[in-house]
């Protein structure tokens, strides 16, 4: 991509994330694999004149991103593969607990004997 990030009005943001995909790992290779195509990309847009010139950049791939990634798939692959096999996912409350820690942070809480999380906020990521 042609601009830096403080030169560009449009920012892509890469996460390598894949902690909850239950068909095929690789969706964290996927920020690479968009920075290596950007040189191919023609950023013609036939809706905005000179769309180009707007800039566009990529950030760098923040590595601890990609190592909580990993370390919390490692966590979720047992209830992922628990899903698959079709059991119910009430029948594993501490895995589904687990689950949203995981998918909301830690800015969540639990409502007592309830088996539903209730999202309280989004943690913020930078």
């Amino acid at each position: 991509m042609p601009f830096t990030v403080e030169e560009a009005q449009v920012i892509v943001v890469p996460v390598p994330w894949e902690v909850t995909v239950s068909y095929r790992a690789g969706t964290a290779l996927g920020p690479a694999a968009i920075r290596e195509a950007s040189l191919q990309v023609d950023l013609y847009d036939p809706d905005i004149a000179d769309a180009w010139r707007l800039g566009l950049a990529m950030e760098e791939e923040d590595e601890s991103w990609a190592a909580e990634s990993r370390e919390l798939r490692e966590q979720t692959s047992g209830y992922i593969r628990w899903l698959e096999d079709g059991q119910p996912a009430e029948k594993a409350p501490s895995m589904l607990r687990l689950l949203v820690r995981l998918l909301f942070g830690a800015k969540h809480c639990w409502s007592g004997s309830s088996k539903k999380p209730v999202l309280t906020s989004m943690p913020a990521r930078r």
